[in-house]
């Protein structure tokens, strides 16, 4: 099974993430990093995920470490076991995967990263209900 990265991590909160290795603890946030990719591919495993990506899938990574990352300062695509430096799979795209990033919170602790994340995800399900909505019509007429 194929899943966004994004709702997984919304699956649990990010004390668990924290927790169990798959999140670290930065400044004032928590991200994804080398240290994280062990933990992932856990956890992974553990609920029958084949594939992890981003909601545009320009990031990607199945339980055999391959990966593909747009943003990659190294290769874009490949296996983990072949990256120089294994950060660069995360590398600029907590932002993107990682509902608990907050570099980009407001003052008063809104989220908009979290935000962002969200309507995304609503946005998906909306489509999603659209097709089913369709098909349904279509079996009716």
């Amino acid at each position: 099974m194929e899943k966004i990265i994004n709702e997984l991590l919304l699956e649990e909160s990010k004390r668990y993430w924290e927790n169990n290795g798959v999140l670290h603890k930065r400044k004032d946030t928590s991200i994804l990093t080398k240290d994280s990719i062990p933990q992932l591919l856990n956890e992974m495993n553990s609920r029958k995920i084949t594939k992890l990506k981003s909601y545009d899938s320009l990031w990607e990574l199945d339980v055999h470490g391959n990966y593909k990352n747009s943003s990659s300062d190294e290769k874009r695509s490949g296996n983990i076991n072949n990256l120089k430096k294994l950060g660069n799979l995360f590398r600029r795209q907590n932002r993107n995967l990682n509902p608990f990033y907050q570099a980009n919170s407001s003052d008063d602790g809104f989220d908009r990263g979290l935000m962002l994340t969200q309507v995304r995800r609503l946005r998906k399900r909306v489509s999603d209900l659209d097709i089913e909505i369709k098909q349904l019509e279509d079996l009716l007429s």
